[in-house]
C-alpha cells in the first residue's frame, strides 16, 4: 500500500508541476521580476542574507570553471553529430556561413562599441606613445598560442572533437546513437530550467542590495591600499565623482560600468534585430520577443552563464521557430556559448575605457583599433561562465598604456566591478544574438536545399518562410 501511495503522490506532484509549467513559462518575466525584487527586499530586511548569497556566488563562480569542460563536451558532441549529417547532405556552406556570422558579429561588436564610446567620451583619434601595432601583432599570437593549450575548459571542446572522429571512423562502437539521444535529452530538459529564473533574479536582487560592502571589502582585498586611498585617486582622476556622496562612490563606478554595458548591448541586439529584419522581411521581432526573447533573458541575465542557459535556449528556439533544422540548432546555440560573444566584447571596451578614463590614463582610437585584433583572439579563451572578463583585464591595461602606478588598482577595479550586472548584460547579449544568427542560417539552409532539389536561382522567393 505505502508504494502504491507514493507512487500516486508523485504522479500527482508531476501532473501539478506538468500544469504549472506553461503558467510560468508565460509569465516567466513578471515572476522573475517579483523575485529579483524580493531579494532586495528580503535582504534590506536581513542584511545577513545578502553576505550569504553573495558568498555563494563568489564560491559558484571560484568551482564553476572546473565543471564547463564536462559540460561543454555533453553539449557540444551531439551537436557535432547533427552537423557531419547535415553536411554530408547539403555541403560545407551552410557551416562556413555560420562561424562567418559569428566572427563578422564580434567584430562588429568591437566596431560599435568603440564608436559609441569615443563620440560619448569624446576620445583623440592619436596620442603620443601608447600600443603600436606590431606589439599588438605579437600579443595576438601569444595569447592564440595560451588559448590553444592552457585553456582548460578547451579540453571540453577537443574531446568532443574526437568523440565525433572515433564515431565516424569505428561505427562498431556505437557511439552515434547515445550522442543523438544525449541531444535530445539535454533539448528536453530545457523546458524546466526556466522554473530556475526566479531564483536566479532573487540571488541577483540580494546581491546588488549587498553591493557597497561586497565591492568595499574586495577592492581592499585585491590591492594595499584602503577605500579612502582608492577614492582620493578616484576624484583626483575624475572630478565627476566627487559630486556623489562619498559612501556611494564605488557603487556609482558600478552602476555607471554595468549600466552603460547594458544600454549598448541592448542597443546592439536592437540592431542585429533590425538586420535580421531587412534580410529576411517575414522575420517578426514582435514574435521573436514575445516568444523568445522575453523568456529565456532573464534566466541568461541572472546566471551570467551562457552555458547553464543552453538547454533552455534550445527548447524555446524550437517552440518558437519549429523551421529551424535541428543541426543548425543545436550548433549555433551550443557552438554560440563559446564563438557568440558579442556582449562579451561590448563589455570588455567598456569596463577597459570607463576606468581608463576614471583613472586618469589617457587613451586614443587609434589605441582602441589597434587591441581589436588581440582582443578577438581572446574571446576564444573564455568559457561562458560569470567572471570571465578577468581573461582580458591584463591584455587590456597593457594595450590601453596603464601606468605601473595605477595599475593594481586598474586590475583590482577590473576584476571587481565585472561581476553581477556587466555580467549579466553581456551574457543576455551573447546568448539572444546566437539565435539571430540560429534564425539566418536556417533561411541560407532553405536556399541551399532548394536549389539543391531544383534549378532554382539564388533571389528564390518560393521559399518557405520561417514561422513563429
Amino acid at each position: 500500500m505505502t508504494k502504491k501511495a507514493l507512487g500516486f503522490f508523485f504522479k500527482a506532484v508531476k501532473d501539478k508541476f506538468v500544469f504549472a509549467m506553461p503558467i510560468l513559462e508565460k509569465y516567466s518575466l513578471a515572476i522573475s521580476l517579483s523575485f529579483f525584487v524580493l531579494g532586495i527586499a528580503l535582504t534590506a530586511w536581513l542584511p545577513r542574507l545578502g553576505q550569504e548569497i553573495t558568498g555563494g556566488i563568489s564560491f559558484i563562480i571560484s568551482i564553476y570553471g572546473y565543471f564547463v569542460p564536462f559540460l561543454l563536451y555533453f553539449l557540444l558532441a551531439p551537436s557535432l553529430i547533427k552537423v557531419f549529417e547535415l553536411s554530408k547532405e547539403y555541403g560545407n556552406g551552410w557551416l562556413v556561413s555560420v562561424f562567418r556570422q559569428f566572427f563578422v558579429a564580434r567584430i562588429l561588436a568591437i566596431l560599435f562599441t568603440v564608436l559609441a564610446l569615443s563620440l560619448v567620451l569624446n576620445l583623440p583619434f592619436h596620442i603620443n606613445g601608447g600600443t603600436t601595432l606590431p606589439m599588438a601583432l605579437r600579443m595576438v599570437g601569444q595569447q592564440l598560442i595560451h588559448a590553444l593549450f592552457f585553456s582548460p575548459f578547451l579540453y571540453g571542446v577537443y574531446a568532443a572533437i574526437v568523440t565525433i572522429f572515433l564515431a565516424k571512423k569505428f561505427p562498431g562502437l556505437k557511439l552515434i546513437g547515445p550522442l543523438h539521444k544525449i541531444g535530445e535529452g539535454i533539448e528536453s530538459i530545457g523546458e524546466y530550467l526556466i522554473i530556475f529564473s526566479p531564483l536566479f533574479m532573487f540571488a541577483i536582487g540580494s546581491f546588488l542590495y549587498h553591493l557597497p560592502v561586497y565591492l568595499e571589502e574586495n577592492l581592499a582585498l585585491n590591492t594595499s591600499l584602503c577605500a579612502q586611498n582608492i577614492l582620493q585617486i578616484l576624484n583626483l582622476n575624475a572630478p565627476c565623482l566627487q559630486l556623489v556622496p562619498e559612501n556611494f562612490t564605488f557603487v556609482a563606478l558600478y552602476l555607471l560600468i554595468g549600466l552603460a554595458t547594458g544600454l549598448l548591448c541592448l542597443v546592439w541586439h536592437f540592431l542585429y534585430l533590425l538586420y535580421v529584419k531587412c534580410i529576411l522581411p517575414e522575420f517578426s521581432i514582435k514574435n521573436y520577443v514575445k516568444h523568445f526573447w522575453v523568456k529565456v533573458y532573464p534566466l541568461l541575465w541572472s546566471s551570467s552563464s551562457e552555458t547553464l542557459a543552453v538547454p533552455l535556449s534550445l527548447n524555446l528556439l524550437k517552440k518558437s521557430f519549429p523551421n529551424i533544422p535541428l543541426a543548425i540548432r543545436q550548433f549555433v546555440i551550443v557552438g554560440g556559448s563559446y564563438l557568440g560573444i558579442n556582449g562579451t566584447m561590448i563589455s570588455v571596451y567598456v569596463m577597459g575605457i570607463i576606468l581608463a578614463k576614471v583613472l586618469g590614463v589617457e587613451i586614443s582610437i587609434l589605441q582602441l583599433l589597434f587591441s581589436l585584433p588581440v582582443i578577438f583572439i581572446l574571446g576564444f579563451a573564455v568559457p561562458g561562465i560569470p567572471g570571465e572578463l578577468m581573461v582580458f583585464a591584463g591584455s587590456i591595461s597593457i594595450l590601453f598604456g596603464v601606468p605601473e602606478a595605477v595599475l593594481p588598482l586598474f586590475l583590482a577595479l577590473y576584476l571587481t566591478l565585472q561581476i553581477g550586472l556587466p555580467d549579466a548584460f553581456r551574457t543576455g547579449c551573447n546568448s539572444t544574438d546566437n539565435a539571430l544568427i540560429a534564425i539566418i542560417s536556417s533561411k541560407r539552409l532553405e536556399k541551399m536545399k532548394a536549389k539543391a532539389h531544383a534549378d532554382v536561382p539564388d533571389d528564390v522567393t518560393n521559399v518557405p518562410p520561417i514561422t513563429s
